[in-house]
């Protein structure tokens, strides 16, 4: 597992598990398309150079979001990797009406973080700053 640096009293080295309320990624199936319905279903093409482009996400079902958004429960501060397709792009979520009406296919993964031990901004710049080694980790 990856460890990140945290400063408490000082730099130490933590688990993700450690620092994150929780780590998931989204739903595992499909959604049924609704287009004007307002909720979106992105995936890792939407998530682009530090943000999530909702402009050609597919919008589903306020039903389909209800259950997949128990899932993955977006919220501001939220740190999003892709994890398939082009590994390793990132976003963070700062925009609290996107949070609330954006749930994701299984190729991105949500990291929450605990705002009481690490500030999501500084888990979103250490984890780019890794992210060349966790991609050549992800091969095979």
């Amino acid at each position: 597992m990856t460890e990140v640096l945290v400063l408490i009293s000082e730099w130490k080295k933590r688990r993700l598990s450690d620092i994150c309320l929780n780590i998931t990624d989204g739903k595992h199936g499909d959604c049924e398309n609704e287009i004007n319905s307002g909720y979106y279903f992105a995936s890792c093409k939407d998530v682009k150079d530090g943000f999530l482009d909702l402009s050609k996400s597919r919008e589903i079902t306020e039903s389909d979001f209800i259950h997949s958004h128990r899932r993955t429960n977006l919220q501001v501060g939220d740190v999003l990797i892709t994890n398939s397709g082009t590994i390793g792009r990132m976003a963070i979520i700062t925009d609290e009406d996107i949070a609330r009406k954006t749930t994701f296919q299984k190729s991105v993964a949500i990291l929450k973080p605990n705002n009481e031990i690490v500030s999501p901004f500084f888990l979103y710049y250490n984890l780019k700053f890794q992210m060349p080694q966790l991609i050549n980790y992800s091969g095979g």
